[in-house]
């Protein structure tokens, strides 16, 4: 089986910055450790499905900080189930207070690296 690795926003990934911006904005990106091993573990621990997750951190000027992941499905995941998922994580963000969800990852099994299949799903979260 061919190991794979969550991709990382891309510039024009849509995402929903603090007060309510365009990614586009951003010069970088910087992940704690431990969003990134999650999302990463979540790919590994799921190689032969496809996974979904979201990002939470925050915006401070160009800088996008990713501090922790959620790691969602690895299935298809359908409306309803990430609607109450991304409900249960904004309150998770609230209790935490200082995050918002920042983004998501997708790996699939392939490794391709295409976003169409996501991209209505980042475009509901935005």
């Amino acid at each position: 089986q061919r190991q794979r690795r969550p991709s990382a926003p891309a510039a024009g990934t849509p995402m929903a910055p603090a007060g309510g911006g365009s990614a586009t904005g951003f010069k970088s990106y910087a992940f704690h450790p431990k969003a990134y091993a999650k999302a990463v573990m979540h790919g590994c621990k799921h190689s032969s499905e496809p996974i979904l997750g979201l990002f939470l951190g925050s915006s401070s000027g160009k800088v996008m900080k990713v501090e922790d992941a959620i790691p969602l499905f690895h299935t298809h995941s359908l409306g309803p189930m990430l609607k109450i998922a991304c409900m249960l994580a904004e309150e998770y963000c609230k209790a935490t207070g200082g995050l918002e969800i920042v983004g998501l990852y997708h790996a699939v099994p392939s490794g391709s690296t295409e976003m169409t299949p996501v991209k209505a799903i980042a475009d509901k979260i935005a």
